[in-house]
Parts: structure tokens; C-alpha cells; sequence
């Protein structure tokens, strides 16, 4: 018993200070940072200067949800803030808070999970220590608050479905609303819980669900109406004076007829070439020998016209996008630090692919069996499903836009508490499976080697980025 509460000390104290590291990290680089993927300034200061949502045409960015810009915009006006630069760090510290509370949310559903204390400790640092999460959490962009408001969305359906009750609902229903009026790609999550309550109601024998099943559809009735008047009107999704409802991501956006299966064909800044090409390849020795992109029309490395190369780059290196411009990097130290995270991160892919092969897995077994106790004894199927709707969504764009710029990872962390129950499955059984202590404490040195080449690569880049702004001064 000593020894289990000694380890549970030690879990703590640990989980403690990636917590503290994981917030240290955001907050620096929020401070340091001026820059980010797409201005999304512009639309703030257009609100906050001129007092109304503009439409798509006034500005590059101007399509997107105004949420986030018009929080942004109530702070500039409050703050009396008239310098740009403290515009942008006020933008970028939201997003900090954001994502200090998606990380926090993360933890306290790991927490209440029934797992091996290491698997709950390398999961949360794996998620709070992720250098493409951090950049995106210190940036003036909308995407921290979207992924924010649908891992909320998330866990309140994941409670629902087990708890049952109306403040659950209530509140799952206003987080997936305020994840609408975010973010467009948020969109996806509205049908899919839609689809999993349904599946739920249909499926459940003396459940949480069966007993509230005869409230239950004035909940989706009150939940779809609120829905479907405040999204497309308040997301500005149908636009005014006409009928016309804008694009998934973009209306100043190109269409590309849908790729080749075998045959390559090129359009504008090449990323889907051919179904072949771009969706059945993962070029790792084309990584490690180029570990950052360029973000021309030509002269761009192999890797960049693979789908999952891409994603997998994103999420790992901080420095794989080579964007924003004064995040770019040509430093050899910089590029080997992505090349060692390139390799050991090869592991929780792994491990992540084998809990998503195990969720599949049993989706495939009860459609073959007819067998709906999948759905009626357990919740945490939804995961698998909100995961993969989220992957559908992102293959449907990068196959009609096919720019190389489609294939990000923001369009995957809306997702991202479900990613996080996955990679638990996939970790709890490999740790299963090694029966040997010396296999385990490998694997531990091998995630604990990453997670701080993790911290390392966000250091460096916040390094980088202090000297620019000490010469500019």
C-alpha cells in the first residue's frame, strides 16, 4: 500500500510540473510572438475600430465566425489598446487562456479514467507538452478558442451519455454552438453527436438514456432549433442580402477538380496530387532529410504532396511549416532537434494507430454481429467516432482544395480529447503487452526523451524570436 501511494506522489508531483512547463511555455511564446498563421488581427480591429462584423469581402480573413474577434476586439476597446503589437498580445494570451483550459480539461478527464498511472502520466504530457498545440495556443488566431469550446463539447456528451441529465445536455448543446460561431471546421461536430445520440436512444435497454427517453426528444428538438437559427446566422455562415451559404473553410478559396487515383495532376501550390500519391504514402526518409517545407509553387520537398507526412510533421516538429515567416529556420541544430523528434515520435504514432486499430476494431465486430451492446454498455465508443468524422472532414477538404496549406493540424485538434482517450487504449495495451519491466522502463525513456525534445523545440523557438524582438528594439 506505502508503495502505491509513493508512486501516486510521484505521478503527481510530475503531471505538477508538466502542468506548470506546458503553461510556462504558451505564456512566453505568447509574449515573445507577433506573428500567426493567417492575420486574424485585421478582423478585430475592423470590429473593435468600426463597431460591426464585417462581411467576408472586407478582409482576407473576414469569412471566419467572429466569436473570437469580437472577444478580442471587446478587450482591445477595454484595455484602450492602441498599439498593434499590444493588440496582438492580448489576441495571443486569450488564445493562451484557451489553451491552458483545453490542457486542463484533458487532465481532469484523464484523472477519472480508470488506467495505469503512467499511461494517464505520458498521455497528458504527450498533449500538454505537443509543440504544434503550444504554437497554435500562442497565436492571434481563432483556432485555440475552437478547440477549446469542442474538447468541452466533447466531454460533456461523453458525460451525458453517462450521467444523463439536463444540465449535461444543456451544457454540451452550448459549447458545440460556441464552437460553431468559432471556427467552420467545428461544423462537423453537430451531425456527429446528432448521429451518436441517436444511435444511443436507439440501442439503449435500461440505461442512463432510457430512463430520460421520454424527454428526450424535446431536448434534440430545443437543441437542433437553437442550433440551426443562432450558427448560420450568428457565424455569419449564410450570408446578408442573399440566400448564397459560404464555402466549408473559405469563399476566396480555388476548387480543384478531385484527384486522380494513379495519375498526378498539379494545381496552384501543390499538397493532393493523386489519391496514390498524397493519401497511401508517409515519406519519413524524405522528412529526415528535409524537416521543413517551403511554401512555394516549386522547388518544395517530396513530402509536402503526402497527406499523412504532412500531419505528421505538423504535429511533432514546431518548425515543420515554415510559417510564420520569422518562425522559418535554417539553423543545423534547429534541424537535427526535428529530425531526432521525426524518429522517436514514430512511437506514440504507433501507439496512437494501434488504439485507433482496437476502437475500428470493435465497431467492425458489432456491425458484422448485428451487436448493439457496443453502444448500450459502454460511452466511450464516441470517441472513435467524433476521431474519425473529424479525419473525414479533413480528407474531404484537402481532396477539393488540394493546396498543400489544407493539410494542417488544426483541423485535427478540434478533436483532440478524443485523440486523447484513443492513445490511451493504444498505450494501456502496449503496456499489457510487455510483460518485461526493462521493455517498459525503454519505452518510458523513449517518450520521456521526446517529450523533452518537445519542450526543447518550443524553447528554442521562443529563443529565437526574443532576439528578433531585442534587435527590433
Amino acid at each position: 500500500m506505502g508503495t502505491f501511494k509513493d508512486k501516486s506522489k510521484i505521478y503527481t508531483t510530475i503531471n505538477v510540473i508538466i502542468f506548470i512547463t506546458a503553461i510556462a511555455l504558451r505564456i512566453a511564446l505568447s509574449l515573445v510572438n507577433l506573428e500567426a498563421n493567417d492575420d486574424h488581427m485585421q478582423v478585430c480591429r475592423i470590429i473593435a475600430n468600426q463597431g460591426h462584423l464585417p462581411v467576408a469581402e472586407e478582409c482576407e480573413e473576414c469569412f471566419h465566425p467572429k466569436l473570437f474577434h469580437t472577444i478580442v476586439a471587446i478587450g482591445i476597446n477595454l484595455g484602450h489598446l492602441s498599439d498593434w503589437k499590444a493588440q496582438t498580445r492580448l489576441a495571443q494570451l486569450i488564445s493562451c487562456l484557451a489553451g491552458v483550459l483545453t490542457i486542463a480539461l484533458c487532465y481532469y478527464f484523464l484523472a477519472g479514467q480508470s488506467l495505469l498511472g503512467r499511461v494517464k502520466l505520458l498521455t497528458f504530457a504527450m498533449v500538454a507538452l505537443n509543440p504544434s498545440l503550444i504554437a497554435i495556443n500562442a497565436q492571434a488566431t481563432n483556432d485555440s478558442l475552437a478547440i477549446f469550446f469542442s474538447t468541452c463539447m466533447i466531454y460533456f456528451a461523453y458525460r451525458f451519455l453517462c450521467k444523463g441529465g439536463l444540465w449535461y445536455f444543456v451544457v454540451m448543446a452550448i459549447f458545440c454552438i460556441l464552437a460553431g460561431l468559432t471556427k467552420s471546421d467545428t461544423l462537423v461536430l453537430f451531425p456527429t453527436v446528432l448521429f451518436i445520440l441517436a444511435l444511443k436512444v436507439l440501442t439503449s435497454q435500461g440505461t442512463i438514456i432510457d430512463k430520460i427517453k421520454h424527454r428526450f426528444n424535446w431536448y434534440m428538438l430545443v437543441f437542433c432549433a437553437f442550433f440551426l437559427v443562432i450558427v448560420p446566422l450568428g457565424g455569419q455562415y449564410v450570408r446578408k442580402n442573399s440566400h448564397e451559404v459560404t464555402q466549408f473553410l473559405s469563399i476566396h478559396d480555388q476548387e480543384y477538380p478531385l484527384p486522380n487515383f494513379f495519375k498526378e495532376t498539379y494545381y496552384g501550390r501543390p499538397g493532393i496530387t493523386s489519391v496514390v500519391n498524397s493519401y497511401l504514402t508517409f515519406r519519413l526518409v524524405d522528412m529526415l532529410k528535409h524537416p521543413t517545407i517551403s511554401n512555394g509553387e516549386k522547388a518544395y520537398p517530396l513530402h509536402r504532396t503526402s497527406f499523412w507526412s504532412q500531419l505528421y510533421g505538423r504535429v511533432n516538429f514546431v518548425y515543420f511549416g515554415s510559417w510564420p515567416r520569422n518562425w522559418m529556420t535554417t539553423a543545423p541544430a534547429n534541424l537535427n532537434l526535428g529530425r531526432a523528434i521525426l524518429v522517436l515520435a514514430l512511437i506514440p504514432a504507433c501507439v496512437f494507430l494501434w488504439g485507433f486499430l482496437k476502437e475500428m476494431g470493435l465497431w467492425g465486430i458489432a456491425i458484422v454481429r448485428f451487436d448493439g451492446r457496443l453502444i448500450s454498455m459502454s460511452n466511450k465508443w464516441v470517441f472513435s467516432l467524433f476521431a474519425t468524422a473529424q479525419i473525414i472532414i479533413l480528407l474531404y477538404c484537402t481532396a477539393i482544395y488540394r493546396e498543400f496549406s489544407f493539410i494542417k493540424d488544426i483541423y485535427l485538434f478540434p478533436s483532440l480529447l478524443a485523440a486523447t482517450h484513443i492513445f490511451t487504449v493504444g498505450l494501456s495495451s502496449v503496456y499489457r503487452g510487455l510483460d518485461k519491466t526493462l521493455w517498459r522502463v525503454w519505452l518510458d525513456l523513449v517518450f520521456g526523451i521526446l517529450i523533452v525534445l518537445y519542450s526543447l523545440s518550443v524553447l528554442s523557438l521562443i529563443m529565437k524570436l526574443l532576439t528578433r524582438l531585442s534587435c527590433v528594439r
